[in-house]
C-alpha cells in the first residue's frame, strides 16, 4: 500500500554505529566494518568493484523501465583514499566525488531507490559533505589526510583522528487525552503539516530536547515520553530520533510564530479527510514523520 495507508516496519541497527545506514523498510545495512577499511585498496581492484559519482547533495542515478537505480560504473584508475570511499565491502561498492552537472539531487532520488541503494546514497552524500567541509584539523588547523575507506581523516601534525559529523535531532508525535494528534507547519511549507521536530543541543539528552522543543514551538507540556525509532536524514547529516508523547495541557497549545506558524489538533477522521481533500499535505513518505503519523492512524 502507499500513502497514509502504508505502515512501514522499523529495523535494528547493524555494523558501525556511526554509519546510520538502515532505512525503515527492513533493508539490511551495508556490509562495512572496521576490518574492511584497510582492505579498501584490495577491494577496489576486484573485478566486481563498482563506483558511483556523488556530490555534497546529489548522486549519479539512472531510470530504466520506470525504476531508478544508482549509476554504478566499473572502477577505473588507481586507488586513492582521497577519492575512493568504500560504501559496501560485499559487492564491493565505492563512491567518488564529482562536480558533474548531471548528478541528481538526493531529495529527488532517495525515495525512489531500492532499499540497499538508498542506504548507499545516504552514506555517500554524507561522506561527500563531510570531506568537502572538514579538510582541516579542528585541533591544530593543519590539513588532514583521508584514511583508507574514506570514513576517517588523520591529522599528520597532531595525530588526531576525525570521523564524520552527525547532528542528532528529535521528532515527536504529540497526542492528547482525546487521542488527537498535533500537526504544525512552517512558513515555507505551504499546506504541509507534520509533527514537531528540532535539533538536540549540546549537553542535552534526546528526551530533554523533546520537552524543550515542544514547549518552545507550541507551548504545551508532555509526559509519557516513549522512544519510537530512528532514521538517517541526509540533509545534510542528521539522525532523526523519533518519540511519541502525551500532552497534559492541549488547551495551552499556541504556535511560536517563528518555527511553527500554524498548528492544530486532528482526530483520525479529520486527518484522513484533510489529506484526502488536499487542504493539508503530508510529509514525504520516505520520512520518519510520515511513519509516526501512519502509526497513529493505524493504531
Amino acid at each position: 500500500m502507499t500513502g497514509l495507508g502504508r505502515l512501514e516496519h522499523g529495523c535494528d541497527s547493524n555494523g558501525l554505529v556511526w554509519l546510520l545506514m538502515e532505512l525503515w523498510s527492513g533493508a539490511r545495512a551495508l556490509r562495512l566494518g572496521d576490518d574492511d577499511m584497510p582492505r579498501a585498496a584490495e577491494l577496489w581492484r576486484q573485478p566486481a568493484a563498482r563506483v558511483v559519482e556523488i556530490g555534497v547533495d546529489s548522486v549519479a542515478a539512472t531510470q530504466t523501465d520506470g525504476s531508478w537505480h544508482l549509476d554504478w560504473r566499473p572502477v577505473g584508475g588507481d586507488f586513492s583514499p582521497d577519492t575512493c570511499w568504500l560504501l559496501d565491502a560485499e559487492h564491493p561498492w565505492f563512491a567518488r566525488p564529482s562536480t558533474a552537472a548531471s548528478l541528481t539531487p538526493i531529495r529527488e532520488i532517495w525515495p525512489l531507490l531500492g532499499d540497499v541503494e538508498a542506504s548507499a546514497a545516504v552514506a555517500a552524500v554524507a561522506l561527500a559533505t563531510w570531506h568537502a567541509f572538514y579538510q582541516y584539523c579542528p585541533a591544530c588547523g593543519h590539513p588532514t589526510d583521508v584514511e583508507p575507506g574514506g570514513w576517517s581523516r588523520q591529522c599528520p601534525a597532531c595525530k588526531t583522528q576525525h570521523f564524520p559529523r552527525i547532528d542528532p535531532a528529535i521528532i515527536v508525535a504529540l497526542v492528547d487525552d482525546r487521542d488527537r494528534l498535533l500537526l504544525g507547519g512552517q512558513a515555507a511549507w505551504g499546506n504541509r503539516r507534520s509533527v514537531i521536530a528540532g535539533f538536540v543541543m549540546a549537553g542535552e539528552s534526546a528526551e530533554q530536547a523533546v520537552h524543550r522543543e515542544v514547549a518552545e514551538e507550541v507551548g504545551v507540556t508532555v509526559d509519557h515520553l516513549h522512544y519510537f525509532g530512528s532514521q538517517p536524514w541526509p540533509f545534510p547529516r542528521s539522525l532523526m530520533l523519533a518519540f511519541t508523547a502525551h500532552v497534559t495541557n492541549p488547551e495551552a497549545m499556541h504556535p511560536d510564530g517563528r518555527e511553527i506558524v500554524a498548528a492544530d489538533w486532528y482526530t483520525r477522521e479529520e486527518a484522513r479527510q484533510a489529506w484526502a481533500d488536499g487542504t493539508v499535505d503530508p510529509p514525504p513518505e520516505v520520512s520518519i514523520a510520515h511513519r509516526l503519523i501512519t502509526s497513529w492512524l493505524e493504531s
